[in-house]
């Protein structure tokens, strides 16, 4: 399986989890996977995490 994108991110019991979509299929079949097992996808990882910190950090500057 090859992962096409990474949609969210979350955490539960102290452990981080993506929302993985995969190439070649629907959305039906995405799954919430722990962080060590997207070891082959470092590029993708570090794109969501480039993407949400800068939403992240927009949002704040907009409360203030």
């Amino acid at each position: 399986y090859e992962v096409e994108a990474i949609l969210d991110v979350r955490k539960r019991y102290g452990k981080t989890r993506y929302l993985v979509s995969w190439k070649g299929y629907g959305p039906e079949e995405n799954l919430w996977l722990p962080e060590d097992n997207l070891s082959n996808s470092p590029d993708l990882v570090a794109d969501f995490k480039a993407r949400t910190a800068r939403v992240t950090t927009s949002k704040r500057k907009r409360k203030n």
